[in-house]
């Protein structure tokens, strides 16, 4: 069975990191629209990324994660995470696990354009979950 949740986030973007990412902006204030689409224990999450000023469309996204649940040491919880950030001037790459939607940390692995070859965290924080709100911080070095 389908089910499509559309949520509305606001996110944070901070860019920290020598070379090229000097010449980002951040940090920037945000709006991310979520269209999350589930099914089984495989879900998408493709988002349209706008600064809350202007409302100017700024980016997207995609975030595909597959529940590893059912118990055990995982958790019920637990989802593998992959995640592309798409900016006019490059992609953001991230990857890795999360055992709860309120607060994780993944992994930048990588990026092209202005951020080829960047690595670094992204902290997700839920700030409220109707509707679902979350700040998001990107930490980038070279």
């Amino acid at each position: 069975m389908r089910i499509i949740l559309v949520a509305l986030a606001l996110a944070v973007v901070a860019v920290v990191g020598a070379g090229g990412a000097q010449s980002l902006e951040g940090p920037a204030l945000i709006r991310v629209t979520a269209v999350t689409d589930f099914e089984r224990d495989l879900f998408e999450q493709k988002v349209q990324v706008s600064e809350i000023r202007n409302q100017k469309r700024i980016g997207w996204a995609v975030v595909l994660c597959t529940d590893l649940g059912g118990g055990g040491s995982l958790g019920s919880a637990t989802a593998f995470c992959h995640g592309s950030y798409n900016f006019p001037k490059g992609r953001i790459q991230t990857s890795g696990t999360r055992k709860a939607r309120s607060s994780y940390v993944m992994a930048v692995v990588g990026g092209t354009g202005l951020y080829s070859n960047v690595g670094g965290v992204l902290l997700v924080r839920t700030i409220s979950e109707r509707p679902r709100t979350e700040r998001l911080l990107f930490s980038l070095e070279p």
